[in-house]
């Protein structure tokens, strides 16, 4: 089903511009730890978006010991389903890195510490990107407001896993279907056990996916040999 694109558009555009504003208004801490957060909550709406499974199992995913559950794991699952370019995925890991530098010091954080300050001017996102005369505190605002466009204009060009499997219906069957996540989570319990920790249950996910995505590919390609 095709979204409504103009309005979830000016959705998206009306949150992405209130944030800034916010940004603006908040220490250096502060500012960092809402951005981190805001862009954590966006991959985890289009997880939600994307992948199949009930309400209750998505939410046991993406929330307390789930595989899901952290800001890193999500972008790394996001990048390896190829919801987000490298580049997006780089600088959201160069962010949760400055997150983790002030969530874990108690001391004033600025972001015009040396170290904080090499990883903003590393951003590639920002209009900014590579210009070191312009403040770092700019270039992260502008980096997070991009990033946040980026994710959310690729939300609404996504179609729900179990709608592209139903267009393949005739070339996949409901057995070979190895995309859907309780599916992958029983497979993954059974064979590594129930204690299954979150690393390896990520890893077992995205060869998975990739399997499926061979499988999709040649069998795609095999009936459009027997149709020549």
């Amino acid at each position: 089903m095709k979204k409504q694109v103009n309005i979830d558009s000016l959705k998206s555009l009306e949150k992405s511009i209130k944030l800034r504003f916010e940004l603006m208004k908040e220490s250096d801490r502060g500012c960092v730890l809402m951005a981190t957060s805001f862009l954590d909550y966006e991959l985890e709406e289009m997880f939600k978006d994307y992948l199949i499974g009930s309400k209750k199992t998505l939410d046991e995913m993406l929330s307390g010991q789930g595989s899901l559950a952290t800001f890193s794991s999500r972008i790394r699952l996001a990048f390896s389903l190829g919801l987000i370019s490298k580049r997006t995925m780089d600088d959201l890991n160069i962010i949760r890195k400055i997150r983790n530098e002030c969530g874990h010091n108690y001391e004033s954080i600025s972001l015009e510490e040396k170290v904080i300050k090499q990883r903003i001017y590393s951003l590639k996102t920002s209009i900014y990107s590579g210009d070191r005369k312009i403040k770092p505190r700019k270039i992260f605002i502008n980096n997070v407001y991009m990033l946040l466009g980026e994710i959310q204009g690729r939300k609404l060009e996504l179609t729900k896993v179990e709608e592209l499997t139903k267009n393949y219906s005739d070339i996949i069957s409901l057995d070979e279907n190895k995309l859907h996540i309780n599916e992958i989570i029983k497979k993954a319990k059974k064979i590594h056990g129930e204690n299954i920790s979150n690393e390896q249950l990520m890893k077992f996910i995205e060869e998975v996916h990739f399997e499926t995505i061979n499988i999709m590919k040649n069998k795609i390609k095999d009936k459009a040999d027997t149709n020549i």
